[in-house]
């Protein structure tokens, strides 16, 4: 059987056979972690603590993208990774309390705001105006039907008034979209349904520090029934920062999954895109009727200017096609595209066909035609197109709207590291109006089947499983700690975390799933599995390909092997495990 993310160890590992049996002598979890605690010994380090409600986190305009991601916490490589959200203690149950009805549930809480639960079932939509502090935390099966509306402020739901209100300097308007946006929204274990004919599950406006983990789009409005649905499974405008998406699914045939204008500072974090979205998948894009001189200084800052700028899409895996309207496979779309400056794909596993991982356009100011855009800083590093592309990135210098000269600037970008299944361009570069400028950076691509992985591939942190919590309070994650290794070799780095029965798990991919979560937690980022059968395994295999998580077979590198007499001593099993490790190592350095 041939998988990839499937090492086959030697017949080295046949000394293994006794120690399999002995890790596996009880299901039970505290001994279990005993038994592994004892054997790689874990770091001093422990998670960071839970954010006390979804963090602020400001951008530093001066340091480039790959920068501001590496520090970020958010990140599940950066040393200062803290995804963890504690949410208010004050708790509405809406099934029980409120009959399912969300809007009854969300108009009782005060205006310091608090947590709604909602347990396994259907629930309606919502309008949230105003009201900070509000997180929605479900178990699995909760399900929030049709579209639902979030905004600072009751005038941002309507963009044609909202905009012409800051335009016209409103006070109530400016504070809105500046100083007064919507805070500290949170979503977690929630299905949002679109019963086949709703538009979206979130339209958003004048909302900053929002967080939505573990949720799963579905069944929302098909875009080959109606091309003119240019819309995505979450849409927004009008002054949006801090908005991400984690650990989530996103069931297609919508003409995107996200379409948002003007985000600073968010992104799309370790998800998984499916079944044919039919226009692309990500869209961030210049919202020129809000980038305006808010603070009346006679000069555009950073913040005041709504180009999509530090959003990261990161550790996703796109899967399931691109189509269009007519159900004919698209042939110019592409994973995500920009208007914007200093944004990020890294570390996406693509495995349809796309045209290009990346698009980067101009669009030149219309509403303030004193004011230039610039579109540099933006990054692709560390994809893999397995579908293959006809380009990695495609950059534009978009239209010369007439009577005008302050056409955007676009260029210096970098593409680094990235590999694809079939292509040749690296860069396509239509016709547009601004030149490309530069200097930019392109250097370690691939093309083709014999290409080695994304050297700088990070690796994506585990899917949390929806699993049912007691209470609205969501359990933190622990943040991974280092790789352990044999506490008698500390130069040892070698790739296993855990020895297991095969039949522990018995090929259910739910069982897999829980196990590759944990340790994954704890560190670790493999498994050797004894008492394989090929045929029953194999569809678990999927789990651990798109965890980046690896599986070895022993004790003969078979997929169908089996072993028998435990090891009775924790000593013993000690003395099986180190000497095979330190024979082996040296092929996984």
């Amino acid at each position: 059987m041939s998988q990839k993310g499937i090492i086959y160890l030697p017949v080295l590992l046949v000394a293994i056979v006794g120690v399999l049996a002995f890790l596996v002598i009880s299901s039970n979890a505290p001994l279990r972690d005993q038994l592994l605690n004892s054997l790689y010994p874990k770091s001093k380090s422990h998670a960071a603590a839970p954010w006390d409600g979804v963090p602020s986190i400001n951008i530093d305009y001066n340091q480039d993208v790959e920068t501001y991601w590496a520090n970020h916490p958010f990140n599940p490589s950066s040393p200062n990774y803290r995804p963890d959200i504690n949410s208010p203690s004050n708790q509405v149950n809406v099934a029980t309390q409120f009959g399912g009805n969300t809007q009854a549930a969300l108009d009782s809480l005060p205006s310091s705001g608090g947590t709604l639960y909602f347990p396994a079932g259907d629930y309606s939509n919502f309008t949230l105006v105003g009201k900070n502090n509000v997180h929605f935390i479900g178990n699995p099966g909760a399900t929030i039907a049709g579209t639902s509306r979030i905004a600072g402020c009751d005038t941002a739901l309507n963009y044609h008034d909202f905009s012409l209100a800051v335009t016209n300097r409103d006070p109530d308007a400016l504070s809105c979209a500046t100083t007064n946006r919507l805070k500290n929204i949170y979503f977690k274990n929630i299905t949002f349904d679109g019963g086949g004919s709703a538009l979206d599950a979130f339209d958003l406006h004048a909302v900053q520090d929002m967080v939505i983990d573990n949720a799963t789009f579905q069944n929302f409005a098909d875009y080959t029934l109606d091309p003119s649905l240019h819309i995505g499974q979450i849409s927004g405008a009008s002054m949006l920062d801090n908005i991400w998406v984690r650990n989530s699914s996103f069931l297609g045939k919508t003409a995107f999954s996200i379409y948002v204008d003007g985000m600073h500072g968010g992104g799309m974090i370790n998800n998984t895109f499916s079944n044919n979205h039919r226009r692309g998948y990500l869209l961030f894009l210049t919202n020129d009727d809000f980038t305006k001189d808010y603070n009346g200084n006679g000069s555009f800052e950073d913040w005041e200017v709504r180009s999509a700028k530090y959003n990261v899409v990161y550790g996703n895996t796109f899967d399931g096609g691109l189509k269009n309207y007519d159900g004919s496979p698209v042939t110019s779309y592409e994973i995500a595209a920009f208007t914007g400056a200093n944004n990020l794909v890294m570390g996406n596993i693509i495995t349809n066909r796309v045209t290009n991982i990346g698009a980067f356009d101009a669009k030149t100011a219309l509403v303030n035609d004193t004011y230039t855009y610039s579109y540099y800083g933006n990054k692709i590093i560390a994809n893999d197109a397995r579908g293959g592309v006809s380009y990695l990135m495609e950059i534009n210098g978009g239209t010369c709207p007439s009577g005008q000269n302050n056409f955007a600037h676009v260029g210096k970008y970098e593409i680094k590291n990235n590999r694809a299944a079939s292509g040749q361009t690296i860069v396509e570069n239509p016709t547009g109006c601004s030149s490309i400028e530069g200097p930019n950076v392109v250097n370690g691509n691939c093309f083709g089947t014999n290409c080695p992985a994304p050297s700088s591939d990070p690796t994506p942190s585990s899917n949390p499983t929806q699993t049912p919590i007691p209470t609205p309070t969501p359990s933190p994650t622990p943040a991974g700690s280092p790789t352990p290794v044999p506490s008698n070799n500390a130069n040892a780095n070698f790739p296993i975390g855990v020895f297991e029965d095969g039949n522990m798990v018995w090929g259910e991919i739910p069982t897999f799933t829980d196990m590759v979560n944990d340790l994954q937690s704890k560190g670790m980022n493999a498994v050797i599995f004894g008492n394989n059968n090929a045929s029953r395994d194999e569809p678990i295999l999927n789990v651990s390909d798109q965890k980046n998580f690896n599986v070895y077979f022993g004790a003969h590198s078979e997929t169908d092997s089996y072993f028998s007499d435990p090891t009775p001593t924790l000593q013993e099993a000690r003395n099986i495990i180190y000497p095979v490790v330190d024979l082996i190592k040296t092929q996984f350095r």
